[in-house]
């Protein structure tokens, strides 16, 4: 077994009973090096070792964060969209949402600060990601929709009042309170409606 692999194995036996655990606690319990747990709290997210939900959540200090392992639910693996100046064929998406198409650049942004030849391909990125990320209808939370995408919260909550307007596809975005948190933590999902 190599290293990777047997690193990932105590990973796993240390994060599979569900609780809230810090990269620190995790190197402590397992004896491997921070970034490497990290590295392998990634991997579970990856379709050849199991499209596991991991959540990041933030801990009691500033940049210290806490994860958590789902085993119970899978994650849709993410599909890598290209834009080399046209649309790869199979990016319409039957079924959930009744043949609604993911959304096309170039899109319209806008605000104070917004320069187009600056900020459009970040933002184009953030979009899509976000959009890739809730397009099966699941609830989630602004942290598991920043793990899966690399984004900040600020920007992804952005990004979901974008694709609420008309020219970014007036997509149909509910939010609700979390149910099984204390704090006020909400959920978003696209609705296929």
């Amino acid at each position: 077994m190599s290293r990777p692999n047997r690193q990932r194995n105590r990973v796993y036996q240390a994060m599979k009973d569900g609780r809230w655990l810090t990269l620190k606690q995790l190197a402590r319990s397992t004896g491997d090096a921070e970034s490497s747990v990290s590295a392998r709290i990634r991997d579970f997210r990856k379709e050849e070792y199991g499209s596991y939900l991991v959540e990041k959540r933030n801990h009691k200090g500033p940049g210290t964060f806490e994860y958590r392992l789902d085993i119970t639910q899978r994650v849709e693996p993410e599909r890598k969209l290209k834009w080399h100046g046209q649309w790869w064929p199979g990016t319409k998406e039957p079924g959930l949402f009744d043949g609604k198409t993911i959304p096309k650049p170039p899109f319209r942004f806008d605000g104070s600060d917004y320069v187009p030849d600056r900020d459009d391909a970040r933002l184009t990125g953030q979009l899509l990601r976000v959009f890739e990320f809730l397009k099966n209808g699941k609830w989630r939370t602004l942290s598991q929709i920043e793990f899966h995408t690399g984004d900040p919260q600020a920007s992804i909550s952005a990004q979901i009042r974008h694709l609420r307007k008309e020219r970014f596809g007036s997509y149909d975005l509910q939010r609700r309170l979390h149910p099984h948190r204390s704090r006020r933590t909400y959920q978003y999902r696209l609705s296929p409606t």
